[in-house]
């Protein structure tokens, strides 16, 4: 998933740690995954 993300394996480790997302990451995960950002539960 950090690949997908283009970011490195201990910066999507400390995002997997948060209760809640940045909006840009947000974007981004929804993105990698090829989903609207609303159906995203986090």
């Amino acid at each position: 998933m950090a690949e997908r993300l283009g970011i490195s394996q201990s910066a999507y480790a400390q995002q997997e740690g948060r209760a809640t997302l940045r909006k840009a990451s947000r974007e981004k995960v929804a993105a990698a995954l090829g989903i609207r950002q609303d159906l995203l539960d986090i």
